[in-house]
């Protein structure tokens, strides 16, 4: 849940959180860990910090293979090897924003790939074939992909 969007019973929480028999787990997300010291001081946390992409610039395109690897097991059916350079360089000037822009480019990459209609790759990602193509009417894709309006 995020800091600045926490429920009404949220001190409850806190509660069932101490029970030392309660087996979950709770995560916290917030901003900037300065503000919210004295929540993370309630529930008994250590924070783990996330480094912004801008200070990870050197990891960036570990990090993308990473997401590419995840997307190709989830979608499975092909391997990593169908992730070509080209994609890797596409993901970096179109998806390579935040972590979850690249594992959101990444996963649409990978199902396009591997269905090779809009239809396929979105039925398989859950969303409406439209809103897959809107988002790759935004982009210049690597690949072709057969469009909504190719389709029987």
């Amino acid at each position: 849940m995020w800091s600045h969007r926490l429920p009404p019973d949220f001190s409850d929480i806190i509660a069932v959180l101490r029970d030392p028999r309660t087996r979950v787990q709770l995560i916290v997300c917030t901003r900037k860990q300065k503000d919210d010291n004295e929540l993370l001081a309630q529930i008994l946390a250590r924070p783990i910090t996330i480094p912004s992409l801008i200070d990870r610039a050197d990891e960036l395109d570990q990090i993308i293979w990473e997401y590419a690897e995840d997307a190709v097991t989830e979608i499975g059916g092909f391997s990593r090897v169908s992730f070509t350079s080209e994609d890797h360089e596409w993901i970096r000037m179109w998806s390579a924003a935040s972590l979850p822009e690249i594992e959101k480019g990444t996963r649409r990459l990978v199902a396009i790939r591997k269905y090779r209609t809009i239809l396929g790759a979105a039925e398989h990602l859950g969303m409406a074939p439209v809103s897959l193509s809107r988002w790759i009417g935004r982009r210049k894709l690597p690949t072709k992909v057969d469009s909504l309006e190719n389709l029987p």
